[in-house]
């Protein structure tokens, strides 16, 4: 501890703790409602924003470590149909088992968590079962082969005298993480075979989204954590000792010393005047979503970021990187450092500038009104982001569909949702936060319709064919192809069938989007000749020969 102080000290550093605030159900609603809905955000496939949701709606119920929640296997979730012991309709209960954790004090027993479905739910934004289900079917993960539609569940019974029906799934999946990290590949991008998503990767998403929302501090998988223990802590339902369990704490003392709010959430004024305590507002204020704004800056603007090239480091840098020679080792180490060093001061300075807004904001809003003027209009970003796409549009319909009349209205509510996610899941975001894309895997999916005569797609289609050997077109034949398995009227198709500027372009975005990114093992046919292929050098071969990309 006396040498962590002396690094605080001698580094500048708060000996604070950091802010334990805590994630309530409330913020995580509009938390997972700007994941489903942003477009300021890509994901680059659509099946990560449905993790990042799950991941999320997992994390909440059990309290458990981030990593935890991520180590999780397709083996460790066991779902069944369960009989409702006080009459209602069957409840599908997901049981899913938390087994790693941190062990550097011994290993851990493994611990089931049972989330019941709740089916009258007022809002499926916090429904982990339609995102679970989603995903299940999406990847036909039921050992029961003719389970392959939401539609399906409604129908199913439990045998007389029996309490559940379980839901096995399959046995070669048993050991497939659920959360994984996608990978690009010769047509686009895919969700890995194993590759689990680290934890680092899912906080990036997490504090993004949370600065979307509009909140003043960094959001944190942890938030979530540490409102399950205050809540577990203030219910009559569970004890201390089940605390304890579920948090994986030996004792108590873990609890109070890292996880208990440190912002005493309780009206104790009310409490010590016998009054009614005002909880709704204490808890709220005591939440991590407290003083969210939209109006809060996000990123900086070109002007802030230039500021940075002012800098004394900045400039000895580009000093520095000017007398080395173009290509040489001591080039490529000073041109990294003089990136690395803009990075930090970008970080610094939009930190400082979110940090000091709120007051700022404040002293405006205060003046405004007092001066008889009122709030200032928000001003508008100028080449604002792109609008949803069709799929993310429907996918944010079906969530947010209201509640049905009858039980049949809400099974088909579940189902739609369900089966909103599954589609959802095969869209290509892209990888640019700007312009994301939102194209479909080939694999899964076939071509519409034969382009009609005289449509964009069919010009398009035909100019990516050559003619003789000396013919150089202008689009890429495999982005050509991945428009016809979109619907004409999808945003994405007129981005795929650009013309680059000259016929060099094409080979270098053929060569660096396209033939970069294909794997040894990976089934190649051409798109826009649905044509398999044995291997690079046969693709190569068919794209200068047939579509006349020289590569």
């Amino acid at each position: 501890m006396q040498v962590l102080r002396h690094l605080s000290k001698k580094h500048n550093l708060s000996d604070q703790k950091r802010a334990n605030r805590a994630m309530t159900i409330e913020d995580l609603k509009e938390q997972i409602e700007t994941i489903i809905s942003t477009t300021k955000k890509s994901f680059g496939l659509g099946e990560l924003r449905v993790l990042a949701v799950l991941f999320l709606l997992l994390l909440a119920p059990a309290g458990a470590r981030p990593t935890s929640i991520l180590r999780l296997r397709f083996g460790d979730i066991r779902l069944v149909l369960a009989r409702d012991p006080e009459g209602g309709p069957h409840n599908i209960l997901i049981r899913f088992t938390l087994a790693f954790t941190k062990t550097y004090l011994g290993v851990k027993d493994a611990k089931t968590f049972p989330i019941p479905e709740t089916l009258y739910d007022p809002s499926l934004l916090l429904n982990p079962h339609v995102f679970l289900l989603g995903i299940l079917f999406r990847h036909k993960a039921f050992r029961a082969a003719s389970l392959t539609s939401p539609a399906q569940l409604a129908k199913l019974d439990i045998h007389p005298g029996e309490l559940e029906l379980p839901l096995p799934l399959r046995e070669d999946i048993k050991e497939t993480y659920i959360f994984r990290r996608a990978v690009k590949t010769f047509t686009g991008v895919k969700l890995s075979s194993n590759e689990p998503i680290s934890y680092q990767m899912i906080a990036q998403w997490i504090k993004r989204i949370g600065e979307i929302l509009g909140l003043e501090y960094s959001t944190i998988p942890y938030n979530l954590r540490y409102n399950a223990a205050n809540e577990f802590d203030r219910s009559a339902d569970i004890s201390e000792s089940l605390r304890n369990l579920a948090l994986d704490h030996a004792n108590s003392n873990p609890f109070q010393r890292h996880y208990l709010g440190r912002e005493v959430c309780a009206d104790t004024w009310a409490v010590l005047r016998r009054q009614e305590p005002q909880q709704a507002l204490v808890r709220q204020a005591c939440s991590v979503g407290h003083s969210k704004s939209k109006r809060r800056p996000i990123d900086l603007t070109s002007e802030q970021a230039a500021s940075v090239n002012t800098d004394p480091l900045v400039k000895r840098l580009q000093r520095e990187l000017r007398q080395y020679r173009q290509g040489s080792k001591k080039y490529l180490e000073a041109r990294r450092q003089l990136k690395n060093a803009k990075q930090t001061l970008k970080r610094k300075l939009k930190h400082k500038i979110r940090e000091e807004w709120t007051t700022k904001q404040a002293v405006d809003d205060i003046e405004q009104q007092l001066q008889g003027i009122g709030f200032a209009k928000h001003p508008t970003v100028k080449g604002s982001l792109c609008s949803q796409r069709p799929a993310q549009g429907k996918l944010l319909e079906a969530i947010n569909a209201p509640l049905g009349r009858d039980l049949n209205d809400q099974y088909r509510r579940r189902d739609n949702a369900i089966n909103a996610i599954i589609t959802y899941c095969m869209v290509e975001e892209g990888l640019t936060v700007r312009r994301p894309q939102t194209l479909l895997e080939l694999a899964d999916r076939k071509h519409h319709d034969d382009p009609s005569l005289g449509s964009p797609i069919y010009d398009a289609l035909l100019s990516v064919f050559v003619k003789t050997k000396k013919d150089r077109p202008r689009r890429c034949f495999i982005c050509v192809g991945k428009a016809q398995t979109l619907s004409p009227d999808d945003g994405t198709v007129a981005e795929l069938l650009r013309e680059f500027y000259t016929p060099g372009d094409v080979s270098k975005h053929f060569r660096r989007k396209h033939l970069a990114n294909l794997h040894g093992d990976e089934r190649i046919k051409c798109p826009a000749c649905d044509l398999s292929l044995d291997h690079s050098e046969h693709l190569r071969n068919h794209a200068l020969r047939v579509h006349g990309i020289v590569s």
